[in-house]
């Protein structure tokens, strides 16, 4: 159920329903946009009346979670019915899992990539087995998807982000199913494969969804700015947005956007160079509300950094 904001976030139309699942659900949610065709585009995972994460089956259809996608060619105004794109992007042996949550990325190259994961539960399906991490690329505007290699982090990982670097490499930033810090790995290849994954010793997180964005890189702007939001706690609180100024190496400059509960996030940039964090939070649980939140670098790094003025004429 979106919204939508013509003026940069600052003021917003009504909720409207994309699809209805019935009784069903449809969930978890991750956005990606085509800068070459102008395509917007939604998956979420869907599941029939009463199949969640600890009752899903194996298999692409029936009582277990399918992939589908809407898409939009006229920024959000309409949008397309359902597609299934479960066979491409989920093997018959895996039950459940989700799309992102957040965001997907269009590589320099035109690539889509559409960050995943896959989990299966042990009788009684409570606790997770296996998870893992991985991405999902297209290099004809969607029409074909192919899943790349999962990320093998010990004791497993789930909801990802990921980024391009300025050498092309794409780096991923994961929740992990154990420990308390976030996990990160890099393909070489545009998503088919991944290094070894290491642990950030900076990024603390509850076990809980975070986002990551390129603010400015070191090609058409005058360095790299990486940003991460997450909850930077061991519980679901304190939402906070860093700066990297080597590609996630090491996260120097951190600012709070709300101290209490906070949950999910979602950052992105905004056309004037500011950035936006739309996330969870409230006052006594996470839940209560979703803000977005629009700041300038300036601030988020208590004047210490700004944008450099863009080059005028040839």
């Amino acid at each position: 159920m979106p919204r939508r904001a013509g003026d940069g976030g600052r003021t917003w139309s009504a909720l409207r329903t994309l699809v209805d699942n019935g009784d069903g659900a449809a969930a978890d949610s991750c956005g990606l946009v085509d800068r070459r065709t102008g395509r917007l585009w939604i998956f979420s995972v869907y599941a029939p009346v009463g199949v969640g994460s600890a009752s899903a089956a194996p298999g692409l259809s029936g009582a277990t979670f399918q992939f589908k996608a809407v898409t939009s060619d006229d920024d959000g105004v309409t949008w397309s019915q359902p597609v299934d794109y479960t066979p491409m992007v989920k093997r018959p042996e895996w039950a459940a899992g989700s799309t992102g949550v957040g965001r997907g990325i269009q590589m320099r190259n035109g690539r889509l990539v559409l960050p995943r994961y896959w989990a299966d539960y042990h009788e009684p399906r409570t606790t997770p087995a296996q998870a893992a991490a991985f991405v999902c690329f297209s290099d004809d505007q969607g029409k074909t998807w192919t899943m790349g290699e999962q990320v093998r982090v010990p004791g497993g990982t789930n909801e990802c982000q990921v980024v391009e670097l300025d050498d092309g490499s794409l780096l991923i930033n994961m929740r992990g199913m154990t420990g308390n810090r976030r996990k990160m790995a890099r393909s070489r290849d545009a998503g088919a494969t991944w290094s070894e994954p290491w642990e950030d010793p900076v990024l603390a997180e509850p076990r809980c969804q975070g986002s990551l964005q390129i603010l400015t890189d070191g090609l058409g702007g005058d360095r790299s700015r990486l940003l991460f939001a997450n909850p930077a706690s061991v519980e679901r609180k304190a939402m906070t947005v860093r700066v990297s100024y080597d590609e996630g190496r090491t996260w120097p400059v951190s600012r709070l956007l709300h101290a209490g509960p906070a949950a999910y996030s979602c950052l992105t940039v905004l056309a004037d160079g500011t950035a936006a964090c739309l996330y969870e939070r409230g006052d006594a649980k996470p839940y209560e509300k979703i803000t977005f939140a629009r700041f300038n670098l300036e601030w988020l790094t208590d004047g210490g950094d700004s944008l450099a003025p863009k080059p005028s004429g040839p």
